[in-house]
């Protein structure tokens, strides 16, 4: 029998977004075993949603809706009413495309005790290139980045009580943070590198807050004790590529980093 899954969705003022999500929830087959949603107080008519989702889960859905401090405090919210032995969080806006993930990737666990995630690759809806596949990359160094694509991992509850919740101190870069603290306690994963498992809207971040989430990762890397030579190169090449990013878009050739992300990513599938 597989692990028992727990699917965690943040929100605030994007009711239509949490309809998508909710929707996408159901669908997995077989069902989730719960359902948390921590809403950030919305005035939206987010609240009259989760009332009606209520019966549609049959008592697995349960929510709050209160103000929070941020991204990593609604997650730790989630995180603490989560039932599961294994956790997945899915944002307002991301939705399954794969009705089977969450069993299957529950059961990728169940068969490998030392694991203690599963990942896969989504489909990004950029707003440059247009939909594009975002493939995991476990041999990436973690300087130059997040390897994995945090709306697919489904990580098992242990792990939490291990390495600890998500620093409220991150703004951008919570879950880069927790891999960070995984990795450092010697932990990895499983690719399923199946098929592309959540589509995400491209609303995004901006290269701005791009710019402090490397700033936050760098605090991570040295909190983690993993600040050193291999990583510090890793970090370097990302911010050269952060540099020309910014470069091509102040000069106007947006066309020309649409056609880089194409042939980098190439088109979802």
């Amino acid at each position: 029998m597989n692990l028992t899954v727990s699917v965690v969705t943040v929100c605030r003022q994007n009711r239509d977004e949490l309809v998508q999500t909710m929707e996408s929830v159901l669908r997995q087959a077989p069902p989730v075993d719960s359902y948390v949603v921590i809403d950030g107080g919305s005035t939206d008519g987010t609240l009259a949603v989760l009332q009606q989702y209520q019966e549609k889960f049959g008592g697995r859905l349960e929510w709050v809706s209160e103000a929070d401090d941020g991204i990593s405090d609604a997650f730790n919210k989630g995180l603490a009413r989560a039932r599961g032995e294994a956790i997945i969080f899915l944002n307002a806006g991301d939705v399954f495309i794969d009705n089977g993930y969450c069993a299957r990737a529950a059961g990728l666990l169940e068969a490998d005790s030392r694991a203690a995630f599963v990942h896969a690759d989504i489909l990004f809806a950029d707003r440059l290139a247009g939909e594009i596949r975002l493939a995991a990359r476990d041999g990436q160094n973690l300087g130059r980045g997040m390897p994995y694509r945090h709306q697919t991992m489904l990580v098992r509850s242990e792990v939490f009580r291990q390495v600890g919740g998500f620093d409220t101190g991150c703004r951008i870069g919570m879950d880069y943070d927790h891999l960070c603290r995984m990795r450092a306690a010697g932990m990895r994963g499983i690719y399923d590198g199946s098929r592309p498992v959540v589509r995400m809207d491209g609303g995004g971040v901006s290269v701005s807050r791009e710019r402090e989430g490397m700033h936050e990762a760098v605090r991570s890397l040295k909190a983690a004790g993993l600040w050193n030579c291999h990583t510090r190169f890793g970090y370097v090449r990302r911010w050269l590529g952060w540099c020309l990013r910014l470069l091509l878009v102040q000069g106007g050739l947006r066309p020309f980093l649409a056609w880089l992300k194409k042939r980098k990513y190439g088109r979802g599938v």
